[in-house]
């Protein structure tokens, strides 16, 4: 059950860049340590020092932010408006209807685009959520980062 928060969202400018990979590397390594091991979490962690991929998020995509006061507690990216990039939440703030309202935002935004589909590529640990959320597994991939495999899922949610 998710509980009040004072929960505003914003779009992401490159100024949130800093909080937004702490966020990320706290997160990962908080919730998904029971579904990878300390190889696989440390080189998906590592992925925040590709500065041009994480400027591109912000420059190229449509990114929200979530903030409770100024904190930055979570934050969703739609890319090609059809495809959910990025969607990380604080261990602190998940099961309390943070990633639930970032999709719901990223839904609408990709509605406002005339997308059908809403397509992401999900973590182990994140598609129980998405299933919850009515995306359906398409199939499972084997991602190589760094030498390293990482298995995660391909999953699609009709929107139109």
């Amino acid at each position: 059950m998710a509980i009040k928060l004072q929960l505003a969202c914003r779009l992401g400018s490159l100024h949130d860049l800093p909080a937004m990979k702490m966020l990320f590397a706290e997160t990962i390594r908080a919730t998904c340590n029971q579904d990878y091991n300390p190889t696989q979490v440390d080189v998906w962690i590592q992925s925040t020092k590709k500065d041009d991929r994480w400027s591109s998020i912000v420059l190229d995509q449509y990114l929200i932010i979530a903030e409770i006061s100024t904190q930055i507690v979570g934050f969703c990216s739609l890319s090609n408006g059809n495809e959910l990039d990025m969607l990380y939440v604080h261990p602190s703030f998940q099961r309390k209807g943070v990633a639930s309202y970032l999709l719901n935002q990223i839904e609408k935004q990709a509605i406002s685009y005339q997308t059908e589909k809403l397509i992401a590529a999900v973590s182990i640990t994140a598609k129980a959520f998405f299933e919850h959320h009515g995306f359906i597994v398409i199939a499972e991939q084997q991602v190589e980062r760094s030498g390293v495999l990482l298995t995660n899922f391909k999953m699609s949610k009709k929107l139109i």
